[in-house]
């Protein structure tokens, strides 16, 4: 798997990085301050709170922003 952030922008976006504020990233999967990425180890749900930094949309840059990701793994444990 592997997973960046998006965003609604009428044009070209981009990130500084993204801090973890709360929560845990599920086994398996790395985060590299921009992306997600790797092979889960359980089926699950994970809630992270984390901190958008400098991000820009169209040229613009914005204020940073706290949201909030959801990881839902789902599948057959005995595959992982």
């Amino acid at each position: 798997m592997q997973v960046r952030l998006t965003a609604r922008c009428n044009g070209p976006w981009e990130i500084h990085s993204v801090r973890i504020i709360s929560g845990d990233i599920p086994t398996g999967i790395f985060f590299d301050g921009v992306e997600f990425s790797g092979t889960p180890r359980n089926a699950g749900s994970s809630f992270i709170q984390a901190k958008v930094m400098g991000p820009v949309c169209n040229g613009i840059v914005y204020e940073d922003k706290v949201v909030w990701l959801t990881f839902d793994i789902v599948g057959d444990g005995r595959r992982f």
